[in-house]
């Protein structure tokens, strides 16, 4: 090889001439093949010695991207100058570098190209789906050699957990088809299957047939499976709901045939329960055995439902002792209770029978204060049952639908007669039982000492009685432990079927995998809308009594029509009773009659002036002769009485049947008949 510079030959070959130093030129580097490359930018390198003159060339080597051109053994790299210079060494140096880095950066992009061309792009990969995967990690049989239920988790009842024994078989994933689940021969379908690698067992999930059918007995149930061919058994004892107690039970048929009838739930450690599942179908309601048509259950509290309270308090004689802790108590009550707009609250005081102040119902709390203040213990006797009734009247009657109750507080018991039978201002027991009834408003009371009638009239009322002593305290506690009972109650809201105002048995049951419960109460849907109806009635009924022992007509005068021609008016058949009776006193015969017992059985409203009221009456009429009893009987009588308006007052005016049969009794329970002598 010749130098192009000096001519001299090149004998060691020698990138640079040993005669004047010239760069010589360096054959092209062949390639075994033409083919395209991916694209690369081209990257220019440039080398600009440090301190040279302006008229010095910089030296620039240009890599050329493998795509930018096809590469020929007939395109030689060539230098960029070819002057001379006392720095050629240095130049050469370069040089060398250059297409040293020429040949390493080509080898590094052609040495993979065969590798490269063979490997598959990303865009050409196939990901297998789940279930090819599945395939191949699991192999699915198409039969077991062995299938069994080693366990039945019912703690999570109505949803039942099945532990099931496949032998040891890989089964994969499986669908709820590939199950069949008969539970007391229902099949019933599979809820959620989950594969225990590590165990190769299943546990299975399905929701159960149906929740406890027998509360307070075994439950047994039987399950049967299949699956790939093979079938297993067992049985499991269906867990016994929670028995929940109902208790404080009222009803209002204000609106009748619309019944509503509200509830409290206990556990069995007596705390109120304050949350169960409002769905329809878990209540059945029935009247006489009929079910009824549930229209809503719900939370009082969650609905707004009205709340009628009365507070009932002893102001006789006997109460200065006490009185001012009583008040307190009361006092304290009102400021602590929080009364919405729909609620009602009342207050009533009493000692005799003439001196029942009630006050008006309203939902201020701060209305009531004045007439708690104002108590003075200033009355000469108890007059207990005739307030309770006249409490119930002006709390069923205070223009409020909703749950309604009467919470009394007395020093002691009836004491306004001393044999209760010749003073009007006593009424039975039983007489303020069936009234309560009658507007299914239940009687709270306390008492400072046990008080016998008055726990009997609580019990019947679906109400509560306490006696607390000298513990005052214990008043307050108790208003409060009754107000926030009401508030968590529940209410069941049906439409009766009966067209009928008769007292019913009516049933309310709860349900289902969690909770059973089970209450009946009697139902007397309220027979008459006008108090003052009622209430004439209720003095007639007292006062009849009253007038029948002592000969004296004058006590009925305020309440019935003054007729004596009619042969079925009150006034006259009264009338001509008491002739007979006192015509018999006259001779030795001395005849009294005890305070009825009286009971509302229908009524019907004929016109805006006129209510026919059905009563029947119980009570006890004794013969005297010389002061010797001779004969004591206790009778009832049923009478329909026609009750008419006149100038405004309504008054008992005749009856529709003058005189019905009698019936007897043995004694003043009323429950064995005898003959009548």
């Amino acid at each position: 090889m010749f130098c192009t510079n000096c001519g001299k030959e090149n004998l060691n070959h020698s990138p640079f001439c040993t005669n004047c130093g010239h760069l010589q030129e360096v054959p092209p580097i062949e390639l075994n093949t033409t083919q395209l490359i991916k694209e690369t930018p081209a990257t220019t390198l440039e080398i600009e010695p440090a301190n040279e003159p302006e008229n010095e060339a910089t030296v620039v080597a240009e890599i050329l991207p493998p795509n930018s051109a096809e590469i020929s053994p007939e395109s030689p790299i060539t230098p960029t100058s070819s002057p001379r210079s006392k720095k050629g060494l240095l130049v050469g140096l370069a040089s060398v570098a250059v297409v040293v880095i020429s040949s390493l950066w080509l080898l590094g992009v052609f040495s993979p190209k065969e590798e490269l061309s063979a490997a598959p792009s990303p865009s050409s990969e196939v990901t297998p789906s789940p279930s090819e995967q599945a395939s191949a990690e699991v192999n699915i049989p198409t039969t077991l050699d062995t299938l069994t239920i080693t366990k039945v988790d019912n703690s999570s009842f109505p949803t039942i957990k099945l532990l099931i024994d496949v032998g040891g078989a890989s089964v994969g994933e499986l669908s709820a088809e590939d199950f069949t689940i008969l539970e007391d021969g229902v099949t019933l379908p599979v809820s959620d299957i989950q594969y225990d690698k590590g165990n190769q067992a299943l546990n299975v999930s399905y929701a159960s047939l149906q929740f406890h059918r027998n509360p307070g007995q075994q439950d047994p149930r039987q399950v049967s499976l299949t699956l790939l061919g093979k079938q297993s058994e067992s049985q499991y004892d269906a867990p016994q709901p929670l028995s929940l107690r109902m208790g404080d039970i009222s009803y209002n048929t204000d609106q009748y045939p619309e019944v509503n009838v509200y509830f409290s739930l206990y556990d069995a450690f007596d705390k109120l329960v304050e949350t169960i599942p409002s769905d329809n179908s878990l209540f059945q309601v029935a009247e006489n055995n009929a079910p009824q048509q549930i229209s809503s259950i719900s939370k009082m509290s969650d609905i707004d439902e009205s709340l009628s309270i009365n507070l009932v308090m002893d102001d006789s004689g006997s109460m200065d002792q006490i009185l001012s802790r009583v008040q307190q108590e009361a006092l304290q009550f009102l400021d602590q209770i929080t009364i919405t707009e729909n609620d009602r609250i009342g207050f009533m005081s009493f000692a005799g029978a003439s001196e029942i102040v009630q006050s008006e119902f309203t939902n201020q709390t701060s209305a009531i204060v004045p007439q708690i203040k104002r108590l003075s213990a200033a009355g000469q006797c108890t007059a207990l049952y005739r307030a309770i009734e006249q409490a119930v009247y002006n709390t069923a009657y205070n223009g409020e639908s909703g749950s309604k109750y009467i919470v009394i507080f007395t020093d002691g018991g009836e004491n306004c007669s001393n044999d209760g039978y010749e003073n009007q201002d006593f009424i039975s027991p039983q007489t303020v039982i069936n009234t309560a009834k009658q507007f299914g408003i239940p009687i709270y009371a306390v008492g400072v000492d046990q008080d016998d009638q008055l726990q009997a009239i609580t019990v019947a009322t679906n109400g509560q009685y306490i006696s607390i002593g000298s513990d005052i305290e214990k008043l307050g506690q108790f208003y409060q432990s009754i107000f926030t009972t009401k508030k968590a109650q529940y209410v069941v809201k049906y439409r009766s079927d009966s067209p009928q105002k008769q007292p019913r048995s009516t049933s309310i049951k709860l349900l289902n995998e969690a909770y059973s419960s089970k209450q009946e109460v009697t139902v007397t849907p309220r027979l008459i809308d006008e108090p003052a109806v009622a209430r004439v009635m209720e003095n007639y009924q007292v006062n009849w009594s009253v007038s029948m022992s002592s000969g004296d007509i004058s006590y009925l005068v305020p309440y019935v029509t003054y007729d004596t021609t009619s042969k079925k008016a009150v006034y006259k058949v009264v009338n001509d009773q008491l002739v007979a009776l006192n015509d018999a006193k006259s001779k030795g015969s001395v005849t009294t009659f005890g305070v009825p017992i009286y009971h509302l059985i229908d009524a019907k409203k004929v016109s805006e002036s006129l209510y026919q009221l059905q009563l029947k009456k119980y009570f006890k009429r004794t013969i005297a002769k010389q002061g010797v009893i001779t004969d004591t009987r206790f009778k009832s009588t049923a009478y329909t009485y026609n009750i008419v308006k006149q100038n405004g007052v309504w008054l008992v005016d005749s009856t529709e049947e003058s005189n019905s049969s009698e019936t007897c009794y043995t004694d003043d329970t009323y429950s064995t008949i005898v003959a009548c002598k």
